[in-house]
């Protein structure tokens, strides 16, 4: 990877686009920060870290990344991403996504990739990256 590093936004926005669409974009960065999604948690860890998100933010990201278009409840989101032995209130996954998406969405007041499903849960848009 390059001295200079693009914003956390950026190189987020850059592995979603790498890994939800067909072809690589082709920089080293979003070639690193993709692979560094597709590994183990150590990895993810030191990623988020220079991301700037919480390693659980990172793991929500990396849930919905390799899950698009489908949505999850409260719920689901705590089993599949924080675990079962995990006790936490369901309300928690509010607060992760609300700052997860301060980090991807160009816009966090009007989420495009990070969707709320009213009533029912969150679901990851991949075609917002082309908007």
């Amino acid at each position: 990877m390059a001295d200079t590093v693009p914003s956390p936004a950026l190189i987020l926005q850059h592995s979603l686009m790498a890994h939800v669409s067909a072809a690589a974009l082709g920089t080293a960065a979003t070639h690193a920060l993709f692979t560094h999604i597709e590994q183990g948690a150590a990895t993810c860890e030191a990623i988020a870290q220079r991301a700037g998100l919480s390693l659980r933010e990172f793991e929500l990201l990396k849930f919905f990344v390799t899950h698009p278009h489908r949505v999850y409840d409260r719920l689901q989101l705590l089993d599949l991403v924080w675990g079962r032995d995990v006790h936490v209130e369901p309300r928690t996954v509010d607060v992760h996504v609300r700052r997860l998406r301060k980090h991807i969405e160009k816009n966090d007041a009007e989420p495009e990739l990070i969707v709320t499903v009213r009533g029912v849960g969150y679901k990851f848009d991949p075609d917002a990256l082309d908007r």
